[in-house]
């Protein structure tokens, strides 16, 4: 669940700074808007990119430390059954 919200949050940041980068681009600096989007996507790939590695590496590591602190002798089913 909580990657999929963050996953969720830097899509939506994308979005926006790509619409941001977009009006930037077009408005104050002139440029072509194909050459805006591409700029702009690139950059905002590359930005998406790092943030969604992060926290997928953030998450994998704390459930590596839950998996970590969790006794042994939680799956321990010896004995069960052997009737």
């Amino acid at each position: 669940m909580r990657l999929t919200t963050l996953f969720l949050i830097v899509a939506a940041m994308s979005a926006a700074l790509n619409g941001f980068g977009m009006h930037l681009a077009t408005h104050y600096l002139g440029m072509h808007y194909l050459a805006a989007q591409v700029i702009c996507t690139f950059g905002v790939l590359i930005i998406g990119f790092v943030f969604n590695r992060e926290s997928a590496t953030q998450a994998t590591r704390a459930a590596e430390r839950i998996a970590a602190t969790k006794p042994s002798s939680m799956d321990d089913t010896a004995g069960a059954g052997t009737d």
